[in-house]
């Protein structure tokens, strides 16, 4: 699935009806596609355990960023929680 959202953005990105030729938005459409591209070829490549063990180094090795992304990340899904109720 994330592999069709891929093409998907690479052919919206690449049509100019959708950016009126904007180059600028066209290669941030190329890029959003290409990182998606990398995202899906490694959660086919990599088991549960290599993932934990990936999170757990990117943890050591930087762990301020990480702390402001989950916390982010929890302020998000809070706010989806609470807006539903």
């Amino acid at each position: 699935m994330l592999s069709e959202y891929t093409v998907m953005s690479r052919n919206n990105g690449a049509s100019e009806g959708v950016l009126g030729g904007n180059a600028k938005g066209a290669r941030f459409m190329h890029t959003a596609a290409d990182k998606l591209s990398d995202t899906a070829d490694y959660l086919r490549e990599h088991d549960i355990n290599s993932m934990v063990t990936d999170l757990k180094r990117l943890v050591r090795n930087y762990p301020g960023p990480t702390l402001i992304a989950a916390a982010a990340v929890g302020f998000l899904l809070g706010r989806t929680v609470t807006r539903n109720e």
